[in-house]
């Protein structure tokens, strides 16, 4: 493996020149060239040169991928499956399908379980100081709190465990979940597919 500082070099000698000459081209190329608005080539053009500080991150970061393919391939089944998020009851819950998907596709990013960073996650919410909500997301949990996490009183099935792990599971908050929370801060579910999830802070 290739470490940061190496990565850094690598990218300064090797991508920097070939990078540094493209957006070069792209405006000399939209300055000399007569091209209509509508052209192909002077709309992908704006594009790119709308967001070169963005695409040269990964010069000054070596920790930042130098594509994106990896973020595309988490999101493919998504975009596959696009016809299946028409049955979110309503937009609320097309909303939340959007962020535990994003939870779950992350906690697989982070080489994070789902259900141990869930379970976790919702006991530990309603003690954790607001202010510093980002410590709940997945990377700066397992920094945190994998070592010891928080348990379940009952073990996940395998079914659930199934659904879970599946970056491409659909869920939502439903108003049981909010009901279970009011009677009883350190339980709470949710559903998935018609499953239905629960944690409790026993054990």
């Amino acid at each position: 493996m290739v470490d940061d500082a190496k990565r850094a070099e690598l990218r300064a000698a090797r991508c920097k020149p070939i990078v540094d000459e493209f957006f070069e081209w792209l405006k000399i190329t939209l300055e000399t060239k007569i091209l209509l608005p509508r052209n192909p080539f002077t709309e992908a053009a704006g594009y790119a040169l709308a967001r070169e500080a963005a695409l040269k991150v990964f010069l000054q970061f070596p920790a930042v991928p130098i594509d994106t393919n990896h973020l595309e391939r988490e999101i493919r089944p998504i975009a596959v499956g696009r016809k299946n998020w028409l049955f979110c009851w309503t937009e609320v819950g097309a909303k939340y399908v959007g962020i535990f998907q994003s939870l779950l596709v992350t906690c697989r990013l982070q080489g994070v379980d789902p259900y141990t960073y869930l379970v976790d996650v919702l006991q530990r919410v309603d003690r954790h100081p607001a202010s510093d909500v980002a410590a709940l997301t997945p990377r700066r949990w397992k920094e945190r709190f994998a070592d010891d996490p928080l348990c379940s009183a009952r073990r996940p099935t395998s079914q659930e465990r199934r659904f879970l792990t599946a970056y491409h599971a659909t869920a939502f908050w439903t108003p049981r979940s909010i009901a279970d929370r009011r009677r009883s801060p350190a339980k709470c579910s949710f559903h998935s597919r018609g499953v239905s999830f629960a944690t409790s802070a026993k054990g």
